[in-house]
């Protein structure tokens, strides 16, 4: 799956995109292809009122899910990556944004980086 995020004040007057998620003043705009490799045993999205979050990796000790793990990446807000219980194992990429706040922040594993 290749996928490209595009994050951009909101315009009113531009078509919307297929896969779109506003916020106040910004939108997040979702490219993505299916078909095409890498492929991430682990790849999961969650959509809400207040906010959007993705994580794309391979974990160590976590079987093939589309569901987002309880590890730091997916669980606190979206400007807080301390990782107080320790960072997951394995190779990952994480995003997440905060509707409310218009805030948009991203995570890898150090490999990634």
């Amino acid at each position: 799956m290749f996928l490209c995020f595009k994050f951009s004040p909101r315009n009113p007057a531009a078509p919307p995109a297929a896969d779109r998620i506003d916020g106040q003043r910004w939108a997040l705009d979702i490219e993505r292809s299916t078909n095409e490799r890498p492929w991430y045993p682990q790849i999961a999205e969650q959509r809400s009122e207040t906010g959007y979050r993705f994580l794309a990796g391979r974990l160590a000790g976590q079987t093939d899910s589309r569901e987002l793990p309880s590890s730091a990446p997916s669980v606190s807000a979206a400007s807080d990556w301390n990782f107080s219980s320790g960072e997951p194992d394995g190779s990952w990429i994480a995003l997440k944004f905060d509707r409310r706040e218009d805030t948009l922040s991203i995570a890898c594993d150090l490999f990634l980086l």
